[in-house]
């Protein structure tokens, strides 16, 4: 997992906001399929970060996912053999059960 480089780099508040929430956040979708989960930015922040932020994994390849209590809304840590992904979303305990059930072959 690497932070997000933002296209406004040293705009004020940046730092501030890297230290407060452990680095930028990229909004957008999380999908979850028999198969992968994966993570494409919404359009705003398709502007406002450089690179491709967009992931996928391969459900095979998930080998521990924790839920993370944090400020208004969980973080889902999805560790899988290439590093870590962290995810924050609403229903953040229901979502991750269903990504444990998918990895364990069951419906969600």
């Amino acid at each position: 997992m690497t932070d997000a480089v933002s296209t406004i780099e040293g705009a004020p508040g940046l730092t501030w906001a890297r230290k407060r929430y452990g680095g930028l956040w990229v909004g957008g979708r999380v999908t979850l399929t028999s198969r992968e989960l994966t993570f494409t930015p919404n359009a705003a922040n398709k502007l406002l970060h450089q690179g491709d932020p967009s992931f996928a994994v391969s459900l095979a390849d998930i080998r521990r996912v924790d839920v993370e209590p944090a400020f208004f809304t969980d973080i889902i840590a999805i560790e899988w053999t290439g590093g870590l992904q962290r995810i924050r979303c609403y229903g953040a305990t229901r979502f991750a059960d269903k990504i444990r059930a998918g990895v364990a072959g069951l419906p969600f």
